[in-house]
């Protein structure tokens, strides 16, 4: 397992499990928060995952699939660009884990 450092008592999806796009929320170890990953394909996506900040709940954005893909970069930083904004009006923190992950919470 790689090393997240202060993020490592999350779960972190086989890659099995990140090909399947989009995943279920899971619990991390504190049992405290329950962030719900995400692994978006496209910018459509971007909208649930909006949704879901705006109800409260943390979130962990994984743009790895758009990143990597020259075709889909652009989405990737849209995404990202979206979600900044949301998480300026509900008033969430940011935190980039690495060059395509990204963490939103309250805390």
């Amino acid at each position: 397992m790689k090393d997240f450092g202060p993020f490592n008592k999350y779960y972190f999806p086989t890659e099995e499990e990140s090909k399947e796009g989009l995943l279920n929320t899971f619990e991390n170890k504190n049992k405290d928060t329950k962030p719900t990953f995400f692994n978006p394909t496209s910018y459509s996506e971007a909208n649930a995952i909006a949704d879901c900040m705006i109800s409260g709940k943390s979130v962990i954005v994984n743009l790895e699939l758009l990143f990597n893909d020259e075709n889909k970069k652009n989405e990737g930083i849209r995404i990202v660009d979206y979600l900044c904004g949301v998480s300026y009006c509900v008033k969430m923190n940011v935190v980039k884990i690495n060059g395509s992950t990204f963490y939103f919470s309250k805390e």
